[in-house]
Formats: structure tokens, sequence, C-alpha cells
């Protein structure tokens, strides 16, 4: 398991990952809204990210 302290950007994510995309824009929705949900990738495999 990878573990990421509260102080790291999760657009840093999409860098660090081969295969791993949509954590820079989660961040931002993240930071618009209040609710919603998003899609990422992590190592090749699609998630939806649900926040409120």
């Amino acid at each position: 398991m990878i573990h990421f302290n509260q102080m790291t950007l999760m657009a840093s994510i999409d860098e660090h990952f081969p295969d791993t995309s949509g954590f820079e824009q989660l961040q931002s929705t993240v930071a618009h809204l209040t609710a919603d949900i998003a899609k990422v990738a992590w190592r090749g495999t699609n998630y939806q990210v649900a926040f409120n």
C-alpha cells in the first residue's frame, strides 16, 4: 500500500506511477466543487471517485 501525507498534492500522483492519470483533474475538481464523481486511472485500471 502507498501512503501519502495530507500535504501531498493529488496532481503529483499522475507523475509518480505508470499508467496513472486523472488525479490532477480530480484535485482541481475537489477544490471547486463540494460533491461530484470523477474518473481516474491507477496503474492501468479505471476507477470512479465520489466525494462530498
